[in-house]
């Protein structure tokens, strides 16, 4: 992969397909070894001979491996790591096989998911930035549990979704939600204006509340989440009616997130 520049040619470095660093400039496949600070020649598009093909089939497609710096193979690897078309099996043979180059990136989705499982966790009644302890899942996002802030590392259109388990002590009480964003690295945060939520609850019933929102975001853009309730609500982690306990629970807060 083209990985800087020097007297006007690229740089290349093997390329590796478990971060994008390393694979979304992957180019080609070099012709013949090139040593160390030398000149050499890459095939973009086209054969490529003298390669060792055996333990494929003719015809298979080939993909960056995840495991081997410049390494080759016809298992596409998953997400997180990044699926890189590396070319197509020609001829079969441990020392003169043949791939036909053909350099292809498939779609590679951001996602991620945060959750509260705490048994009860009561609501500030005043705006309060809102942490989740536990992060299961955070594929092109990387989220500080510490500060509440969700940074996205892969421009793209996201879907977010917040679930919360709330139960109120009361009729008429409401929880209340925004969003911040910042686009100079936390420096400076913005209030996301129409972004705000007021949410009523059943007297006295635990109730599922759900916030859907969509928007695109730049790479490097750090969001976090204010959230608050009226007095005595608060998030509750429960176990189905009719189920075992402790084998399907809706937890006290649930973030998800899309791209």
């Amino acid at each position: 992969y083209i990985s800087g520049a020097s007297n006007q040619f690229p740089d290349v470095t093997l390329a590796k397909a478990d971060a994008m660093a390393t694979s979304a400039s992957t180019i080609g496949m070099c012709t013949a070894d090139i040593p160390d600070q030398e000149h050499g020649y890459i095939t973009t598009s086209g054969l490529v001979h003298d390669v060792n093909t055996s333990t494929f089939t003719a015809g298979q497609t080939l993909y960056l491996s995840d495991s081997v710096a410049g390494g080759y193979t016809n298992v596409a690897p998953l997400q997180p790591s990044y699926a890189i078309i590396i070319g197509y099996v020609t001829s079969i043979d441990a020392t003169t096989g043949a791939i036909y180059v053909h350099i292809d990136r498939l779609p590679w989705y951001p996602n991620g998911e945060i959750r509260l499982t705490a048994a009860s966790t009561a609501l500030p009644t005043t705006p309060t930035l809102f942490t989740a302890p536990s992060v299961v899942t955070q594929q092109g996002i990387s989220y500080d549990n510490a500060t509440g802030v969700l940074t996205i590392n892969v421009s793209g259109s996201f879907t977010l979704s917040h679930t919360l388990n709330c139960s109120p002590s009361a009729a008429n009480k409401k929880v209340y939600f925004y969003v911040e964003e910042s686009t100079d690295g936390g420096s400076t945060w913005v209030k996301s204006r129409y972004s705000a939520r007021q949410l009523e609850l059943i007297n006295g019933t635990e109730t599922q509340l759900v916030i859907v929102g969509s928007r695109y975001y730049a790479m490097g853009t750090k969001v976090r989440y204010y959230l608050w309730g009226d007095a005595t609500v608060t998030l509750k982690t429960t176990d189905l009616p009719g189920t075992t306990p402790g084998t399907v629970t809706i937890p006290a807060y649930r973030l998800t997130l899309a791209g």
